[in-house]
């Protein structure tokens, strides 16, 4: 039966000595299904591994249910996003201007939209790192990754046209991530990716095409990444005439690095 990972590994030390060297708060290890209890993080709950920095310390939360090594590639991700704030990569924040024009019931799903848009342009600082600094392969982590990102995609969508755009408008950014897996993996997921959404597939390759152009190592080439992203995200949301829900996106406020504090 797998247990909670416990960060006493090469790589889990290696991540920690790197972001001690920005910060001193303490990381805690706790396991994901304490997310379930409230009803705004309930979804964290299929999650392979969340992050949350408090006054006092980081908490990293892991699925339990996966084995140890799979624990211990998704204990130095989450780390990683961690240490890129102290890094001066930009973070993402909600404009709450925008925010009380908002439909109520949306209110609800903007949170976890942030955090969406928040992690899958880290990813693109994360992934990369996690390949270069882990010591062990990482085909069993991407294998998960790939299996859940084809749950998401296999899962029945409304009715609706607006709503079905909305979703196709987060396949899109989603997609953005499979083009930083290794070749077996981002190859499967693409085929799948294609085949389930052919117009969300052909969006986000033109997407991947632009993004692409720009060497992603530093806040500031990240930054201009996240614009880019954004924009083709809303430009996507207009043409497809979804109206309010194109609101969900323009919440989303990039700070650049020199606005973060």
């Amino acid at each position: 039966m797998p247990r909670l990972f416990v960060p006493n590994t090469n790589s889990a030390e290696m991540v920690l000595a790197l972001l001690a060297k920005l910060t001193d708060k303490p990381v805690q290890v706790c396991d994901i299904q304490q997310l379930t209890v409230l009803p705004t993080t309930a979804y964290f709950g299929t999650y392979l591994g969340a992050n949350k920095e408090t006054r006092s310390n980081f908490i990293v939360y892991l699925n339990h249910s996966y084995p140890e090594k799979i624990q211990e590639a998704v204990f130095f991700h989450e780390v990683l996003h961690l240490l890129l704030k102290y890094e001066g990569f930009p973070q993402i924040k909600v404009n709450l201007s925008i925010v009380s024009t908002l439909q109520p019931n949306l209110l609800e799903s903007l949170g976890k939209l942030r955090v969406h848009f928040a992690s899958i342009i880290d990813h693109h600082i994360v992934f990369p790192r996690m390949r270069q600094l882990m010591g062990f392969d990482l085909s069993a982590y991407f294998d998960v990754q790939v299996v859940q990102k084809q749950l998401r995609l296999d899962c029945a969508r409304e009715s609706s046209t607006v709503i079905r755009n909305f979703y196709t408008q987060q396949d899109i950014l989603v997609g953005l991530e499979y083009f930083l897996y290794p070749e077996p993996q981002r190859n499967l997921i693409l085929a799948v990716f294609k085949g389930k959404n052919p117009i969300g597939y052909a969006s986000c390759e033109a997407l991947r095409e632009k993004v692409s152009k720009t060497t992603i190592k530093t806040p500031t080439e990240l930054f201009h990444v996240a614009e880019q992203v954004k924009s083709h995200i809303i430009r996507y949301g207009e043409k497809k005439a979804i109206g309010h829900l194109n609101l969900m996106w323009k919440t989303l406020d990039i700070l650049s690095p020199q606005a973060i504090g």
